[in-house]
């Protein structure tokens, strides 16, 4: 109890106030792990796209062979987005693992977050990302060895500060070009050919309920796109706000008092809360 009381009275006089920092910290934390089914569906879209290109077998039997999932997933293209994958995933983790441990020395004073800079390289991302990735690993395991003073939470946060900002830029350009303008569009456009060429299969021309349930069917898939559309474009806005309210955080802590960070905190706080359960709808 009094390393608690004494880790919120250093940040109070430092003007990081406990209960702010930690608020936004905490639903930083969970705002980015429910990032890891976005980044986990680039090989999922991928894996539908290449099963819908796949030409219908002459044998019934072998319709629903589940060699055809494998066969999709061996596809250089999808087999790239799994090599990435880990690494991808790494980064996210190290990103959380990071706010996980500004909440808990805001309330603490210590935490046992490390990071995972070894896997992230795995990313295949540009040396400035994984420098920036390594550097927050660096920082979490300072504090993970024990003896961190919380006194100099607030100049490191301004020195984690343009790291933060790579990683969360990193991550954006991954979800909306990667995925949201590329993969998902992609796989948008095959199911939808997929549609027309079964229609056109028809010889005259399908028969108005074969039309009616073909459509449905398509209207179903083209759906599920778009509300994986709209849970990217959701973790999308949580990664700009982390992004946000962590440079505010950074550059105002040290010269506003401790009532003023709160007002400039809770909205960031806020705005992540209420984007959650958008992303949580591609579970």
């Amino acid at each position: 109890m009094l390393a608690v009381a004494t880790a919120a009275l250093v940040l109070a006089s430092s003007c990081v106030t406990s209960d702010a920092v930690s608020k936004f910290a905490s639903q930083s934390t969970e705002a980015l792990e429910q990032g890891r089914p976005v980044l986990k569906d680039l090989e999922g879209s991928c894996i539908r796209q290449h099963l819908v290109e796949q030409a219908i077998p002459a044998n019934i039997n072998d319709v629903f062979d589940p060699a055809a999932f494998q066969k999709a997933a061996a596809t250089p293209a999808c087999a790239a987005y799994a090599e990435v994958q880990p690494g991808e995933l790494a980064i996210l983790k190290t990103l959380s693992d990071y706010f996980n441990a500004i909440s808990q020395l805001a309330t603490t004073g210590t935490s046992t977050e490390k990071g995972d800079a070894e896997v992230a390289k795995k990313s295949g991302q540009a040396g400035n990302v994984l420098a920036a990735v390594s550097n927050l690993s660096v920082f979490l395991g300072k504090i993970a060895a024990g003896g961190y003073q919380a006194k100099h939470l607030t100049n490191d946060i301004r020195s984690t500060d343009k790291d933060v900002a790579v990683v969360i830029d990193a991550l954006i350009e991954i979800v909306q070009q990667r995925y949201v303008d590329n993969q998902l569009v992609s796989e948008e456009h095959e199911i939808t050919e997929r549609y027309k060429d079964l229609l056109r299969s028809q010889g005259q021309g399908p028969s108005p309920a074969t039309a009616e349930l073909l459509r449905a069917q398509w209207e179903q898939q083209i759906t599920a796109i778009g509300e994986r559309k709209s849970a990217a474009d959701a973790f999308i806005k949580c990664l700009q706000t982390i992004k946000e309210g962590h440079h505010k955080l950074a550059t105002e802590a040290a010269t506003i008092k401790p009532t003023e960070l709160r007002a400039i905190l809770d909205p960031y706080t806020d705005s992540l809360r209420s984007l959650i359960p958008s992303i949580q709808k591609l579970r």
